[in-house]
């Protein structure tokens, strides 16, 4: 598991036996970040019952889990796909869907970041589902080419910024 870093915060899957050190180490990390921050990933568990199907969960994990991001201040970032970011690759009578790769920001990212969202990925052949940190304007900006025009080299400063 990670921990505080400077600039940001990185885990990869969290054990349910260790969840509360990843509670207190984002409790840490939200009390000293200023500014806009994300955290994403798979914290393992659910923020309510209705992100679960086929399976059960907790009152006691799910209070934990809501507790820690009520107190970071965290809330939902937009998102595009699938509700469901995990499944456990069973058959259909015993197959459970759960939401717990999840991306979180607080209001400053929301403010700063208004044109990001999470876009969650189709099913494949993994159990997650893959998360991908997008902003509008990508789509906007995404394909144009870079054009050169001769006349730049006319200018007085062309060189002197070619040469950094």
């Amino acid at each position: 598991m990670g921990g505080i870093e400077e600039g940001g915060f990185g885990f990869c899957g969290i054990l349910p036996f260790i969840r509360h050190e990843l509670w207190d180490q984002l409790t840490k990390f939200a009390s000293i970040v200023q500014g806009p921050w994300l955290v994403c990933g798979d914290f393992n568990t659910v923020l309510a019952h209705s992100e679960r199907l086929g399976g059960s969960s907790t009152d006691a994990e799910i209070d934990d889990f809501f507790a820690c991001v009520d107190k970071c201040e965290l809330f939902d970032s937009p998102a595009m796909g699938s509700l469901f970011t995990w499944n456990n690759k069973q058959d259909a009578a015993i197959r459970v869907y759960s939401r717990l790769d999840i991306t979180l920001i607080n209001r400053e990212w929301s403010m700063d970041m208004e044109e990001m969202y999470a876009h969650i990925l189709p099913e494949g052949d993994f159990d997650h589902t893959p998360c991908i940190i997008k902003s509008k304007n990508q789509l906007a900006h995404h394909n144009k080419p870079f054009k050169y025009y001769n006349m730049w080299e006319k200018a007085s400063f062309y060189l002197t910024t070619l040469s950094g």
